[in-house]
């Protein structure tokens, strides 16, 4: 479920064009998607479980996506998985 805005490309000079970046939501943008946390939870919850179906990821995968979801703060501040070991703990 959407959080943020994802750019694969920054403008300006030099190298820039191969540097992506991402605009995460605010609360203000948040709320009307997903007025509720249980209500984000949810919707991920159904488009994992729908992805799982089709096997476009693992269930394993798509378990800890959903036990992502649940401790995040959204609807107050958006959910941006990073490469960081610790982020999906």
């Amino acid at each position: 479920m959407p959080t943020a805005q994802w750019f694969s490309t920054s403008p300006g000079p030099g190298l820039d064009f191969l540097l992506g970046y991402v605009h995460t939501f605010d609360g203000e943008h948040l709320k009307p998607l997903y007025y509720s946390h249980q209500r984000y939870v949810d919707d991920v919850t159904n488009s994992i479980n729908n992805l799982v179906l089709q096997r476009y990821i693992l269930r394993e995968d798509g378990d800890e996506i959903i036990r992502h979801a649940k401790n995040s703060d959204v609807p107050t501040l958006a959910d941006i998985p990073s490469d960081i070991s610790d982020d999906l703990k």
